[in-house]
């Protein structure tokens, strides 16, 4: 008798993660103040500032 096995393997992309931070003071910065994120990272707002809009463009 012949027994047939097969594996899977799950693909795993590796995800990075950028961080902004969101101070206040007289204007909204943005630290850093430009970023270049790839496909599947994770961007991570923290927003220090009492007041605050996001808008995606």
């Amino acid at each position: 008798m012949r027994w047939s096995t097969s594996t899977t393997v799950d693909s795993y992309v590796a995800q990075t993660t950028s961080i902004i931070v969101v101070r206040d003071g007289g204007k909204l910065v943005f630290s850093p103040s430009s970023l270049n994120a790839s496909i599947s990272t994770i961007v991570v707002f923290n927003f220090l500032a009492l007041k605050y809009t996001l808008t995606q463009s």
